[in-house]
């Protein structure tokens, strides 16, 4: 499928999720800063750039198809934009300025792809390499920050003779 039909897919996993789990209240300034974001885009879609905009109107969620692959973070508060990378080994300039945030990455690659996706992605700060919709799973035993959830809790003693 295309990235384009993925964030329509996207849309449809979006409103389910609304309708079982509808978001909480947020901030004016956040409401504002979905509101800006959702305008815009819709403003460039309508001038003819590939861009695609799925939401509610009540902004309980949001989802933007992009064409360029430049990184832009995400405003949070259900709101994602879907972006297509033709060749993966464009990713690290793309994401040069932002390697001291990444933490964790969800990926949907094959098998054949998976390590070369992870040791790339550990190249730019990524210690997390998970399937798309684990993110939030992480296990027990996680090197959060790539440190020992627990090392920071011992304290060694060395006896010497």
């Amino acid at each position: 499928m295309t990235p384009k039909e993925f964030a329509g897919l996207l849309a449809d996993e979006l409103e389910a999720l609304s309708i079982k789990l509808p978001r909480g209240k947020i901030s004016t300034e956040a409401a504002s800063t979905l509101r800006q974001l959702k305008d815009l885009s819709e403003i460039r879609e309508a001038a003819g750039n590939e861009v695609a905009v799925y939401s509610r109107k009540d902004l309980d969620w949001l989802a933007i198809y992009e064409a360029d692959p430049f990184f832009v973070p995400s405003p949070l508060y259900r709101a994602i934009r879907v972006k297509p990378l033709k060749d993966f080994s464009l990713l690290p300039s793309l994401l040069q300025s932002w390697t001291p945030y990444l933490q964790a990455a969800g990926v949907a690659v094959g098998k054949d792809r998976r390590k070369k996706v992870a040791e790339s992605l550990g190249r730019l700060g990524v210690n997390r390499v998970c399937p798309i919709g684990k993110m939030q799973e992480p296990p027990i035993g996680w090197h959060q920050d790539g440190r020992s959830a627990l090392l920071d809790l011992v304290r060694w003693v060395g006896l010497e003779e």
